[in-house]
């Protein structure tokens, strides 16, 4: 089992419904020595690469994670780590961060300009208004970020109890941080989540024993 934090580049490809997906990291330094091996040291490529395999979510674009999982060789595809665990690893305040988080949002030009405008773009945001920005979208963002930041371990869990993301956001206003002990002492809690039926709880509980 290999332990490493990286940049998640992108994402190759997703499975909207499960968060099961694959995608393109750059491994900081120090790496593990497998890892360390598999990077092509010829590579004329400014960024150095690895593939990842399993569920990511939240998923941040060029956001830092720790990721733990699996080396392996694929035959067809070469080195690449099936994950166990990804954890978004910053805080609210990242700019940086904020930035690849609005990006996804409102689109990378529309977020760089507001970065150049607004220094400390997110704390303005919560500060009120702005006038180059809608106080609907204004607000929908602030609470994304929040909960993404705030939550990452939290989402992490609920992937792992196989509840599906569209309720993340829902489960999380309910219950916080405590939301995967909620699950956890009792799966059928869930029907207290508009959306979410005896039937779809029993399905994540079925799902979860399939998996132990």
């Amino acid at each position: 089992m290999e332990k490493f934090s990286g940049i998640l580049l992108r994402m190759l490809w997703q499975n909207p419904k499960n968060s099961w997906g694959i995608g393109l990291v750059s491994p900081k330094y120090p790496t593990p020595p497998n890892i360390e091996k598999s990077l092509d040291p010829n590579s004329t490529s400014p960024t150095k690469t690895l593939r990842v395999v399993g569920i990511i979510s939240p998923v941040l674009q060029n956001g830092e994670y720790l990721f733990e999982g699996a080396f392996q060789i694929d035959p067809k595809y070469g080195p690449q780590i099936t994950l166990q665990s990804a954890t978004l690893q910053c805080n609210k305040d990242d700019p940086n961060a904020f930035q690849s988080f609005l990006g996804g949002q409102i689109g990378v030009r529309k977020a760089k300009l507001l970065v150049e405008k607004y220094p400390s773009l997110f704390s303005t945001l919560e500060k009120g208004p702005i006038p180059d920005l809608d106080n609907t979208i204004r607000i929908s963002l602030i609470h994304d970020w929040t909960i993404i930041t705030q939550f990452a371990a939290t989402i992490e869990d609920l992937n792992a109890l196989h509840i599906p993301q569209t309720f993340h956001t829902k489960i999380i206003n309910l219950w916080g941080n405590s939301a995967s002990t909620k699950i956890r002492e009792n799966y059928y809690n869930l029907i207290a989540i508009r959306g979410i039926s005896f039937k779809k709880a029993d399905e994540a509980l079925k799902k979860r024993q399939e998996t132990q």
